[in-house]
C-alpha cells in the first residue's frame, strides 16, 4: 500500500468536551463519499474497513487504514518438535 493510500481523508476526529462522550467525529462531504469509494479496495472479506484514530507528533487526530492481518499458523509451525498421536 502506498504511504498516501492508507489515510483517509474527510473524517475528523477531535476530543469531546464533556466526560461521558468518547469522540466527536465531523464528516466532510462530498469528499468522504469519495473516500468511501476508495476504500472499497481494502475491506475484508466480511465487509469490513479498519480505521485506526491517531495523534500526530504535532498533536492532530488522523485517521489511518488498519490493514493487518495475522498471519496463520499450523500445527507443525507452532510446535515442530511434537508429534502428537491424533
Amino acid at each position: 500500500m502506498d504511504k498516501k493510500d492508507k489515510f483517509v481523508n474527510g473524517l475528523f476526529f477531535s476530543e469531546p468536551r464533556q466526560d461521558w462522550l468518547k469522540a466527536n467525529i465531523s464528516l466532510r462531504f462530498p469528499q468522504i463519499l469519495d473516500e468511501v469509494k476508495r476504500l472499497e479496495k481494502f475491506k475484508d472479506k466480511e465487509g469490513f474497513v479498519n480505521l485506526d484514530c491517531k495523534t500526530s507528533r504535532a498533536g492532530k487526530n488522523y485517521w489511518e487504514i488498519n490493514n493487518y492481518k495475522p498471519k496463520e499458523i499450523t500445527q507443525k509451525e507452532h510446535s515442530p518438535d511434537v508429534d502428537l498421536p491424533f
